[in-house]
């Protein structure tokens, strides 16, 4: 005899099959347990945090080796930022000042270090990936391909702070004429959603290995 609870999953499961309003969404949760998506997504999380410090670290110093010669532009630029941070915001200021005033040299062994302990989440980010797509182990990335993906996804991100920080600055400027503003504050705002979605691109990019060509991933990189 036929179990009634068997029964009814596969009526069930063929229904929703021939309905795509819900054979979409249960496929996409089904997908989503099958590749643990909720760990790799917590591991994401937890690197991702982890290099938050170093990060910041290194992008206050590299602000304020730009800002150096004005004392000015760099207590306003770091004080502003670091004032964002209550629990790491005096560390972070205190090691800045301890980097800006090191040698050459040390700044750029320190810089490294930095950067080599913020790699965390964007090796995360790179294995979930893989294991998202079913990449076999053999076929995955080899250490230094990780790594060079790792300094390119960070190169990238830092060109992008410094477009939407200077799209900011010119919505501000333009906020400030009367006849200029919304005309100005609508097209930051639409050239804000573009950089934002080519930075998106780019960083699916960089993470997905390259047996996945960049027509099957777009689409979930821009949603």
């Amino acid at each position: 005899m036929a179990n009634p609870f068997r029964k009814m999953l596969r009526g069930a499961d063929v229904a929703q099959r021939k309905t795509p309003f819900i054979a979409f969404p249960y496929a996409v949760m089904k997908k989503f347990g099958d590749d643990k998506a909720g760990m790799l997504a917590a591991l994401i999380a937890y690197y991702g945090f982890l290099s938050l410090f170093p990060l910041l670290l290194v992008l206050f110093t590299v602000l304020g080796l730009v800002a150096g010669n004005d004392p000015s532009i760099e207590h306003k630029v770091t004080h502003s930022a670091l004032s964002q941070f209550p629990i790491i915001g005096n560390q972070l200021g205190s090691n800045i000042h301890a980097l800006n005033k090191s040698g050459p040299v040390a700044l750029i062994i320190g810089l490294a270090g930095l950067l080599w302990g913020a790699q965390g989440v964007s090796q995360a980010g790179q294995h979930a990936m893989a294991e998202v797509w079913s990449i076999p182990m053999a076929e995955r990335p080899s250490f230094f391909s990780r790594l060079g993906r790792s300094v390119l996804l960070f190169g990238v991100m830092g060109v992008f702070l410094l477009i939407s920080t200077a799209l900011a600055g010119f919505s501000t400027f333009g906020s400030h004429s009367s006849s200029l503003g919304l005309p100005v504050k609508i097209a930051a705002i639409v050239v804000s959603v573009g950089v934002n979605a080519l930075m998106y691109l780019l960083a699916f990019r960089i993470l997905t290995p390259k047996q996945i060509s960049f027509r099957e991933f777009r689409s979930g990189a821009i949603v």
